[in-house]
């Protein structure tokens, strides 16, 4: 569904048959968002709707109606149902259009929806995203004030560590820690990161020239906001609000880059009046680094076959604390409700890692692990890659130090099929 409303999308906004079908192509491949819009999560959901939106949205640009300002209300309230970080992009997106009105910009061939509605949007937008925001009180809030997850300066060292990845390995921030992740080094970590150097430039060069032009004449008419320009103030708001967002919770983030720009990049190439083989070249080169990131991404595609461990285990275990790494932990619960039971699973953190493998005496570390947990599960075809813990931390590969596990006094190994490993606390 979703490459065939990124389709309808650019085709909205004027773009050819050919530069429209190169674009669904990048949205059906790009092994980033086909991770999120192919799969059994109720989010995945929010991708198709936020395409929906942003059809609606282009055509309230042109002509405002009750029935539009109505399906977009319907739409952002859908999406908060599911998740909550897609409303968020919609709020921002509609930044730049209610500021178009606020500011007296209207023209001819300006949007034509009036300042009232769309500021009356905006808020209703917001007064329910603070009203009935759950995640935002609960998880968020909590989570930046007391720096769960890191703080900003941690999250962009963080991510400056995981790029320079691509060059050579740096130590992690912490014990155990690992700067880079399972695909780093790799062919499909070039790629991943060469759809940004393409992604970005249109529009850092458009939104420069822009607000260049306006800063030398004092006025708001250089910054060009008619109809489905608009667009682009409006993802250029949402990517630099979304990482703010992030970067606050410890992480660093440009996914809605991913899903915005492709567009709107292409609307930056046509506003800065480049030929329309630039454009085709923009969304064919998009379109390659998807399809060969999809390929080289295949063959780490998690397996969800536990089977023959998962049977052993749910029939001989004598208790349900579990912990493994954040890939085992996803299977296993997807088991455990198939099979209707009830498992309570951990992931790795440095203290967690470091109680498996670490030098300790035998006695301390019985008790604590006995405390927290009954079984411990190794994925043995993962053991040479890194291991994804809580907070999305990535911690060094276990081979490394699978003597020290199997040495473990606390850990005694019950099952073993060579691709899965138990071990039960003593």
């Amino acid at each position: 569904m979703v490459p065939f409303l990124a389709y309808a999308l650019a085709r909205r906004v004027s773009f050819s048959e050919v530069e429209a079908f190169l674009l669904a192509v990048y949205f059906a491949y790009d092994p980033t968002l086909s991770q999120g819009h192919f799969n059994v999560h109720a989010y995945a959901w929010t991708r198709a709707l936020l395409l929906v939106f942003l059809l609606i949205y282009v055509r309230i640009l042109e002509r405002r109606t009750p029935r539009e300002i109505l399906l977009l209300v319907l739409i952002f309230v859908a999406t908060f149902l599911i998740y909550w970080t897609t409303p968020v992009w919609m709020i921002f997106l509609l930044v730049p259009m209610c500021l178009t009105q606020v500011v007296g910009t209207r023209r001819a061939g300006t949007s034509r929806v009036s300042s009232g509605a769309s500021v009356a949007l905006l808020l209703a937008f917001l007064v329910i995203y603070l009203a009935f925001s759950k995640v935002l009180y609960d998880q968020y809030l909590p989570a930046v004030v007391r720096s769960v997850y890191g703080d900003p300066e941690e999250a962009w060292v963080s991510f400056v560590w995981h790029i320079s990845r691509l060059f050579f390995e740096p130590q992690g921030s912490g014990p155990y820690q690992y700067a880079g992740s399972s695909l780093a080094n790799t062919w499909l970590s070039w790629v991943l990161v060469a759809r940004y150097v393409v992604l970005f430039p249109p529009h850092v060069t458009y939104i420069v020239i822009r607000l260049w032009k306006s800063v030398r004449t004092r006025s708001l008419s250089p910054l060009d906001l008619r109809g489905a320009t608009v667009l682009i103030w409006g993802a250029a708001t949402t990517v630099v609000g979304h990482t703010i967002i992030y970067s606050l919770r410890g992480h660093v983030s440009f996914r809605p880059a991913l899903v915005l720009f492709p567009i709107t990049g292409l609307i930056c190439i046509h506003r800065l009046k480049f030929p329309r083989s630039v454009r085709l070249g923009f969304v064919a080169t998009l379109s390659l680094l998807a399809v060969v990131g999809f390929f080289l991404g295949y063959p780490n595609t998690v397996s969800f076959d536990i089977e023959p461990s998962a049977q052993w285990f749910f029939q001989h275990a004598r208790g349900v604390r579990v912990l493994t790494d954040l890939h085992t932990a996803g299977k296993y619960q997807l088991e455990q409700v198939e099979r209707q039971q009830r498992l309570s699973i951990d992931v790795y953190d440095s203290t967690a890692y470091h109680l498996i493998v670490g030098e300790q005496s035998a006695a301390p570390v019985q008790e604590t692990l006995k405390e927290r947990w009954d079984y411990l599960i190794v994925d043995l075809e993962r053991l040479e890659q890194p291991v994804l813990g809580r907070g999305w931390q990535v911690y060094e590969p276990l081979s490394r130090y699978f003597r020290q596990i199997y040495d473990n006094h606390a850990l005694n190994a019950v099952y073993n099929d060579g691709r899965f490993l138990i071990l039960c606390v003593k």
